[in-house]
């Protein structure tokens, strides 16, 4: 039986053979994602750990400084920011202080461009340059949307009697306690009212240090103890991992005060506590005051009280508009010598 119609030939539209049908063309396969050479996310990691200002700025964050050893900060164009509140790190990480987002290049550059994994991968392999093999790899990481990275849980409150018995071990040794109120300018009835102990914490290094208890805002519990150590390396540390996250101190303590000093340290606050001046500060020094979420602060006066340095003037230059937004009526800023003459 003869075909109903006649198989034209190849790519000639049956102009020679009478057929009037539409042209045959072979299937060409289209060149996907998974077609390309792979990248992987390894790769990617490694290229932001070799050379992290190299591959943020080619991930598209401008304006790069040094911060530090093997740190660097730049202003973050993942939310309104003024000051450079966005810090990369020798490992390829990056976190801003100011919107919470962290993670490393492949986050930061999903959050800038709002892409999905694989295209992040695609994206920064041609931007670093880097090469792969073919395969038929495919992500197996899900699509993101959100720079914002899962909150974890607070970790579990540090118990009362392991801050206490800290306490009782710096009551024991007259030479610190000394040191304390010599050197800082802590008075005992502070040393005591604040829990002021002498331990060895979790994260600490082994090492023995003044353990600061910082209470949680209600005043119901401990959520960290700063670790100080005079001439360690950081001076200070937080308890344990996940308690070192910003927040006031001691705010249960002077929350009822109308007007405040804020200050950097959490040794300034407690001597001006000491003196009959309520003050504050927050934990984790500018960075952290520039970030933290803050209370309701309707109807407070502020003094800011900044150290004399870069640090300091950053503090002054960029707080009073957070205290403002969250409700106080009056923010000024000082000098040291502006509130006492003699500092610890």
């Amino acid at each position: 039986m003869a075909p109903d119609r006649e198989t034209p030939p190849v790519g000639t539209g049956g102009a020679k053979t009478g057929y009037t049908g539409p042209a045959y063309t072979p299937s060409i396969p289209r060149v996907t994602p998974a077609c390309k050479k792979r990248i992987t996310p390894e790769q990617i990691r490694d290229a932001a750990q070799a050379d992290p200002v190299r591959a943020y700025e080619r991930a598209g964050l401008a304006g790069i400084k040094r911060d530090g050893a093997e740190r660097w900060q730049a202003v973050c164009p993942l939310h309104p920011d003024k000051n450079p509140s966005l810090k990369v790190f020798g490992d390829g990480g990056f976190r801003c202080f100011g919107c919470a987002a962290g993670g490393d290049l492949l986050d930061f550059y999903m959050a800038l461009r709002q892409v999905d994994f694989a295209r992040a991968c695609e994206d920064l392999g041609d931007l670093l340059g880097l090469t792969g093999t073919p395969n038929t790899w495919q992500p197996r990481r899900p699509p993101s949307t959100s720079h914002a990275r899962p909150q974890t849980p607070d970790p579990p409150l540090i118990p009362d009697t392991t801050v206490q018995a800290m306490h009782r071990a710096l009551l024991a040794d007259p030479a610190r306690l000394a040191w304390l109120t010599e050197r800082k300018h802590i008075p005992r009835w502070v040393v005591r009212e604040a829990s002021i102990g002498l331990g060895v914490g979790p994260c600490w290094h082994g090492r023995e240090r003044f353990a600061i208890p910082v209470p949680t805002l209600d005043g119901n519990g401990w959520r960290d103890v700063r670790g100080y150590r005079p001439k360690g390396d950081p001076k200070i540390l937080p308890w344990q991992k996940g308690t070192g996250r910003p927040t006031l101190y001691p705010w249960p303590w002077v929350c009822a005060e109308t007007r405040l000093v804020w200050c950097e340290g959490e040794w300034d606050a407690l001597n001006l506590i000491g003196r009959g001046i309520p003050a504050i500060t927050c934990t984790c020094g500018v960075d952290g005051a520039l970030g933290v979420e803050l209370p309701d602060l309707h109807g407070k006066t502020f003094v800011v009280l900044g150290d004399a340095d870069a640090a300091g003037d950053r503090l002054g230059e960029n707080l009073p508009d957070r205290l403002y937004a969250a409700g106080a009526v009056a923010v000024s800023v000082a000098r040291w010598e502006d509130v006492c003459h003699e500092r610890a």
